[in-house]
């Protein structure tokens, strides 16, 4: 007798923080452009990267189809990440809304929803956290913070 085995990615972390950042110092980040790929044979997210300033935090997950993107404008800020999920596996769809009223919406809404945001008015996403294997996104978290006034301008 035959033994069917199937192997299945093994799952890696990340934090989509920039990559010249030796310490974690969420506070000093600011990002301005998000930018997510989905694996549309799947229907899952397959992979999320942010860029800070002008710096490009990795790339996390692998790059397939044509990546879809939001660029925030000065002083605009994350306030609201949503989606759906399979509580077995993948991120089917995320949900970036903006102190604007922008949104980025990428995936497909099917499956159970989440829902990240803070209560502090003034708090915006600083991190996102999770997990991802060969074929997409496994876990998401969100982390607030106040980002600091700027005390050096006259």
């Amino acid at each position: 007798n035959a033994k069917l085995t199937t192997s299945v990615p093994e799952a890696t972390s990340w934090l989509a923080a920039p990559s010249w950042c030796e310490e974690f110092s969420p506070l000093t980040w600011v990002q301005k452009i998000i930018k997510l790929f989905s694996l549309i044979s799947l229907s899952v997210l397959c992979s999320i990267q942010l860029r800070y300033g002008l710096i490009w935090a990795q790339r996390n997950g692998r790059t397939y189809n044509q990546a879809h993107e939001i660029e925030l404008f000065d002083g605009e800020r994350i306030i609201q990440v949503s989606g759906k999920y399979h509580q077995s596996n993948y991120i089917y769809q995320l949900v970036f809304v903006t102190s604007r009223g922008r949104s980025l919406t990428v995936g497909q809404p099917t499956q159970h929803s989440f829902n990240f945001y803070t209560n502090n008015p003034e708090a915006e996403l600083i991190i996102l956290s999770g997990r991802y294997n060969g074929n997409g996104i496994t876990s998401l978290g969100a982390h607030w913070g106040v980002m600091p006034m700027n005390t050096t301008e006259a």
